[in-house]
């Protein structure tokens, strides 16, 4: 998902409406022929791969080397988290003050220093859990920033016009990633054992590092040099309280923040009960647990290819609107899943609601680098997430507990409806009566 003092003034609606324009199509060849943002692109491949991996490897560790207790499992899941509600919105004032490529080459170096000792440790024989919460505690601290200052520095890399392309591009990429690393990560632990995928994983990092150092300088196009010294630069308490004021105060942004924090409690509910769900209720095998999986994948790398040629011909904020009302109803399709031919109701539904999520974040985040103010836009990114990361923990623990009263098919159902409902919260804001959304804030601070 400022340095200027309140109070918020709404703007003129006229100026609103000669902001609002459609996406202009891409150029020919794209912003593959970019070098700057070609190098960009491959570095963010490699770290979503090996943050993927790292999502089987880490624990794998733990269970096989360290035989890890599930409230074990549990903390290491948590300490990827924590770090959002720690530090998620300091570190979203920080990227404002800082060279925002400088800070990812360190984060990228951290990671790979974070991973790779893990493997020392178990050679020297002092590996332990507490050495894994700390490196999931860590490198989720730096995923926090990374996240954070990558999104900051796409608006930074390509014109404003090519915002959706590029996103599509780094959004298709992480759905690829997200369908091959499982795979890829248990192939390496079959082949050289866990500690020897985690040392793999650490590698990832290094080449992302690479990658970034390849770019070259590259020009700023939207966060001028002067954007330091901009009004309302201050104590991090106050810049912190801006982003805030901006993200509750402007209506498309606080459309899309409760929009998005319904959408995440109902996504990690239905995650949370989706193993006992299919394994127990269901009855899958795990092989096809696995295909049902990747399909979502598949589902999401679909709603990246398609987005920039809907957006084109429909308009931005219409394109959310209708990717929520055309796949929001197909999510009713999973709790109807049973074994044999009932699994393709899952994977049908599966790709749908990842094709939606995927499709929206894309067009969403074009939007918002475009639409929010260049020096406080990691304020504002940083300000949505924690919004919308605080309910993850209250869908996954309302999950638990209704599934052990109820049974995972009925929070199956409870989730599912909730997710398919959550489209009625963006038709209830702004953007019902909108082709394409705003390019200038709907909201302004004064100095």
């Amino acid at each position: 998902m400022a340095r200027r003092s309140l109070p918020l003034l709404p703007c003129e609606m006229d100026d609103v409406s000669r902001a609002s324009v459609a996406m202009p199509r891409k150029r020919r060849g794209g912003l593959f022929w970019h070098q700057s943002f070609r190098f960009f692109w491959f570095s963010e491949a490699s770290s979503a791969l090996g943050a993927s991996v790292a999502v089987i490897t880490l624990p794998m560790v733990a269970v096989v080397n360290l035989q890890a207790s599930p409230m074990t499992l549990g903390l290491l899941t948590g300490a990827v988290w924590l770090p959002w509600l720690l530090i998620g919105l300091p570190a979203g004032a920080w990227v404002d003050r800082m060279p925002v490529r400088p800070l990812m080459l360190v984060c990228q170096g951290v990671n790979f220093l974070l991973y790779t000792s893990i493997p020392v440790a178990h050679l020297l024989d002092v590996l332990s859990v507490y050495h894994l919460i700390l490196v999931a505690l860590l490198t989720g601290s730096t995923r926090v920033f990374i996240k954070i200052a990558s999104f900051v520095f796409v608006s930074d890399l390509v014109d404003r016009d090519d915002l959706i392309e590029g996103n599509a591009k780094i959004r298709g990429t992480e759905s690829v990633a997200e369908i091959a690393g499982p795979s890829i990560g248990g192939a390496f632990a079959q082949a050289v054992g866990a500690i020897g995928a985690l040392f793999a994983t650490g590698m990832s990092f290094l080449v992302s590092m690479l990658c970034l150092l390849s770019m070259g300088s590259s020009k700023s196009n939207h966060r001028a040099a002067g954007a330091m010294d901009q009004p309302g630069r201050g104590k991090l308490r106050r810049e912190i309280g801006q982003g805030l004021k901006f993200v509750t105060r402007d209506p498309y942004i606080r459309t899309l923040t409760v929009s998005g924090a319904a959408t995440n409690m109902a996504l990690i509910g239905f995650q949370t009960i989706q193993m006992p769900f299919l394994m127990k209720d269901v009855g899958a095998p795990p092989a096809a647990i696995g295909l049902l999986l990747t399909s979502m994948g598949v589902g999401g790398l679909f709603g990246a290819l398609v987005v920039r040629r809907v957006s084109d011909r429909f308009g931005s904020a219409r394109s959310v609107i209708l990717c929520e009302l055309i796949l929001a109803p197909f999510s009713l399709l999973i709790p109807l899943t049973t074994s044999g031919a009932g699994l393709v109701l899952m994977a049908v539904g599966g790709m749908a609601v990842s094709a939606r999520i995927t499709a929206g974040n894309i067009i969403q985040g074009s939007f918002r680098q475009a639409y929010c103010p260049p020096y406080m836009l990691g304020r504002i990114t940083s300000a949505m997430r924690v919004l919308r990361y605080s309910f993850i923990p209250v869908g996954a623990l309302s999950a638990g507990a209704l599934a052990s009263l109820f049974g995972t098919r009925a929070v199956a159902w409870g989730t599912m409806a909730f997710l398919a409902l959550t489209s009625l919260i963006l038709m209830a804001g702004p953007l019902r009566k909108t082709r394409d959304f705003p390019e200038v804030p709907v909201v302004v601070l004064q100095p």
